[in-house]
């Protein structure tokens, strides 16, 4: 580059000293100049792609909904709710994998708050860029059966966010009216999670200890119809952490029936994938032959014990990268650093992690692996050096103890434009200088 700027100086200069009249010398110093503002505007304007200009600052999201309409307030029970909301972020901290979801909520005041969830369903996942709000469109269909359709609440739809860690973020609401009652639900009069034959309700994250604890969900159901409701199937579904992640696991259990004006107590056995330490968030719902739910979901949540990892967030400094360029990835992490039943600490011990890299063909653009103690909240930089040219990134970190995976975290990065030079950009640019130095030269001889 260096070596064709030098050769237009020379080619400039020799053009100035083959014109004797100052107004002619003074014209094409003026052109000069103007051409070399606009190649220099131009080719730093190219160049400036690559620069890293992404700062590391606090990384926790904010997040807001905003703007939330739907097509209209009035529904029957099973009708398609379509509506649209923003989502924003505040912050100069990119965000992946930002799930949003919708509920539908009871008790719903003129204060934004609500007093019951009846009905969720994760929406969609996206990645949000720094300062950026991305418009959202949905579609959302109401249950056949709830409780909350007789239930004499203002009822509501609820938007919220989500980390990828399942860390709630904003939220917006509307009210709505329900002019039907749909079919008759069954209700959940109690529901615990049972670890070592104690108690415990279903959002208190219970410790497991292996290798002798087991963990069960126990609920008390009740019919209050006059009609049997027969051939009712519990589908579980298990997550790691987040409910927008795919599900570890999901299986049936024993179908069953419940008579009218009747009560029923469940207990289902949950799994402890070999004792690996991690949070684990469960989802219940009860389906009838044709395959509507007729129980709220039930939600809950339990842990095994051991150095418990969740990666927060994922960070780059850039959407695509050259082979040989290097980059920096970086990723926020919390841990559970004691058991919130017992005060016994977990080890702090290092755990060995990587980080993968690949292109749009889901190529293999760079791994690196290391161990870091994972202690409270931190998050770790690392410079990285891509090993084969990309122009979209997907990412996964896996954190490891005795081999065994205890988080993994993978997201999609947009795809960005070129971090390298085009060179045919630069190339258009010289052809254009050389043009129009050439029509200058051209018309000082016709003057001539």
């Amino acid at each position: 580059m260096a070596r064709v700027v030098a050769v237009l100086e020379n080619f400039i200069i020799n053009m100035e000293k083959k014109c004797t009249k100052l107004k002619y010398r003074r014209l094409i110093i003026f052109a000069v100049v103007l051409i070399s503002c606009f190649s220099a505007i131009n080719i730093f304007a190219v160049t400036s792609l690559g620069a890293n200009n992404a700062q590391l600052f606090e990384s926790y999201p904010e997040v807001y909904i905003a703007n939330l309409a739907l097509d209209t307030s009035e529904y029957s029970a099973g009708d398609t709710i379509n509506g649209s909301f923003d989502l924003i972020n505040a912050k100069d901290v990119a965000v992946s994998n930002l799930s949003y979801q919708v509920f539908l909520v009871g008790g719903l005041g003129s204060n934004n708050l609500y007093k019951d969830e009846f009905d969720n369903q994760v929406l969609g996942i996206t990645f949000l860029d720094k300062k950026e709000t991305k418009k959202i469109e949905f579609v959302y269909k109401l249950p056949e059966s709830s409780i909350a359709y007789s239930s004499q609440e203002q009822l509501g739809i609820k938007i919220r966010a989500f980390t990828g860690a399942g860390l709630p973020l904003g939220w917006s609401d509307v009210q709505i009216s329900i002019a039907d009652f749909g079919l008759t639900p069954i209700i959940v009069n109690r529901v615990m999670v049972v670890v070592g034959g104690r108690e415990y309700y279903v959002n208190s994250n219970p410790i497991v200890y292996p290798p002798d604890d087991k963990i069960q969900l126990k609920l008390s159901l009740e019919n209050k119809t006059n009609e049997n409701i027969i051939d009712l199937t519990p589908q579980v579904s298990i997550f790691g952490t987040n409910y927008a992640s795919d599900p570890l696991v999901n299986y049936s259990e024993k179908n069953f029936s419940i008579s009218a004006k009747s009560k029923k107590e469940l207990v289902f056995d949950l799994p402890l994938f070999n004792y690996v330490p991690r949070i684990y968030v469960g989802k219940l719902v009860i389906n009838d032959k044709n395959d509507i739910s007729r129980v709220q979901p039930i939600k809950f949540r339990y842990a095994v014990y051991g150095p418990i990892v969740n990666i927060l967030n994922t960070q780059i400094d850039r959407f695509s990268v050259k082979r040989g360029e290097k980059f920096n990835f970086k990723f926020d992490y919390s841990c559970s650093s004691f058991d919130i039943i017992s005060p016994d600490s977990l080890l702090d011990e290092p755990l060995d992690f990587s980080v993968r890299l690949f292109g749009e063909n889901k190529n293999l653009v760079v791994e690196y692996s290391d161990k870091i103690a994972f202690t409270n909240y931190g998050f770790k930089n690392i410079e990285l050096t891509a090993g084969r040219s990309a122009k979209k990134l997907s990412a996964e970190v896996i954190v490891l103890k005795d081999g065994k995976v205890i988080t993994e975290y993978k997201t999609n990065f947009p795809a960005g434009k070129s971090t390298w030079v085009d060179f045919r950009i630069v190339v258009i640019l010289l052809i254009g200088i050389i043009i129009l130095s050439s029509c200058i030269v051209i018309f000082l001889k016709f003057k001539k």
